[in-house]
């Protein structure tokens, strides 16, 4: 498709994201790359240094089973649409938080009519050459205490890459 297209230096891989080789990447997109595999996409645009990952993710089932709403918005949240939602809200914005600890700038916005589709969430990161944003990390630990969320699956590639603790709280 890549070459018929005159792309020489565009190749598309079939597979598990987590298998890919991206070695050299400097863009990752991921379009509805469901659930987990989202973060794996991210996951390997940070190890490469990619200049810029786009990822429109869609199922966000990891949090939302772990999910314990703070008591203030237990009566919200008591209705599972509405947990799911909040599930969708928190899973892509700690993915911004981790990408701008990483050291990139983050920019969410919605990139299909909600007619189309419901996940319409696209998370644009581009690397910075200045420091990452600093109180990122705590911000993310303080998410995991606050809705009770004992793992994420980025915050663990990274932490296990790192080798650090790669539990969430």
């Amino acid at each position: 498709m890549a070459a018929s297209g005159g792309y020489d230096g565009l190749r598309f891989e079939t597979g598990n994201i987590a298998d890919i080789d991206a070695a050299g990447a400097n863009i990752v997109i991921a379009l509805h790359a469901c659930d987990t595999a989202t973060d794996d996409a991210i996951y390997k645009g940070i190890a490469e240094s990619a200049e810029i990952i786009l990822a429109a993710p869609c199922c966000h089932s990891e949090l939302r089973s772990q999910l314990k709403p703070p008591r203030a918005l237990s009566g919200i949240l008591r209705h599972p649409v509405m947990l799911s939602r909040t599930a969708q809200l928190i899973t892509d914005g700690l993915r911004s938080l981790i990408l701008e600890k990483e050291g990139y700038s983050t920019r969410m916005m919605e990139f299909v009519d909600t007619e189309h589709t419901p996940m319409n969430i696209m998370i644009t990161a581009v690397r910075g050459d200045g420091p990452a944003y600093a109180n990122a990390a705590v911000e993310v630990e303080e998410i995991f205490e606050t809705y009770g969320i004992h793992r994420h699956h980025l915050w663990a590639l990274l932490n296990e890459r790192s080798g650090t603790s790669a539990t969430a709280a």
